[in-house]
């Protein structure tokens, strides 16, 4: 898990100090990124948000993906996700010293806020993007994206799920190998 965080944030060069089971965590999440990236339900669902978000349409998908996960979590987890989400800061904050400046600031809203848990509606999501859309070095318009989801929902809530099972078969799939 803690190697799917620093996934965002970790290149090659610094693998140097992390144990191998964090590094291949990051590599499954440099995987997921690119499968995503590559798949045409993501392209079509990416859409969506491009008119008004333009390059930063990955990003918010990427969280409004989050969210269908999260809304929908009894089906995927057999761990309530409140239980899920305090048992992944508990981690997060046993094992900071693994954790680089930028995953660290990262941590530090996510469990103030609960993001994991408060993923699973709008107002959360909303909450998040507002975040992040205020601390980007770039200028942006991720603080109004709940608004296209909104409009939206049917059809994106769709699109998750008709993503969501080739996901998890490409990440077994890509375990076996790795």
């Amino acid at each position: 898990m803690l190697g799917g965080l620093l996934g965002d944030s970790t290149r090659r060069k610094d693998f140097t100090h992390l144990p191998p089971e964090i590094i291949r965590g990051v590599e499954m999440h440099w995987f997921i990124d690119e499968f995503t990236d590559q798949h045409p339900t993501v392209k079509n669902a990416s859409a969506i948000f491009k008119p008004l978000q333009e390059k930063f349409a990955p990003v918010v998908l990427d969280i409004v993906f989050d969210h269908f996960l999260a809304a929908n979590w009894d089906n995927y987890s057999t761990i309530p996700l409140d239980v899920f989400a305090h048992n992944f800061y508990a981690l997060c904050r046993e094992n900071k010293s693994l954790l680089n400046a930028k995953t660290t600031r990262l941590m530090f809203y996510m469990e103030r806020d609960n993001w994991l848990f408060h993923y699973r509606n709008i107002p959360g999501i909303q909450k998040a993007l507002s975040g992040i859309s205020h601390k980007s070095t770039f200028a942006n318009k991720m603080d109004v994206a709940t608004a296209t989801l909104k409009e939206n929902y049917p059809q994106l809530e769709s699109l998750f799920f008709a993503f969501y099972p080739a996901l998890q078969k490409a990440v077994e799939d890509w375990k076996g190998v790795n």
